[in-house]
């Protein structure tokens, strides 16, 4: 493993995420994988996902209404 991911790693583990960030960095790592299999619609979607999920709530209620 690379030393600068080991450390990359240790320092989320140091710092609790918040389920926000937890989530934008699960459809990042399922982004890369569409990326590898050259799946472009669903990598169009997760994308538009990550984009959601980076909204503040606020904006989300304020857009659906």
């Amino acid at each position: 493993m690379n030393i600068t991911i080991g450390t990359a790693i240790v320092e989320k583990m140091r710092f609790p995420m918040s389920d926000k960030t937890h989530v934008t960095d699960l459809l990042q790592a399922a982004k890369l994988l569409a990326d590898a299999d050259q799946n472009v619609m669903l990598s169009y979607l997760i994308c538009m996902a990550i984009l959601e999920a980076r909204q503040i709530p606020k904006e989300r209620t304020a857009k659906a209404a």
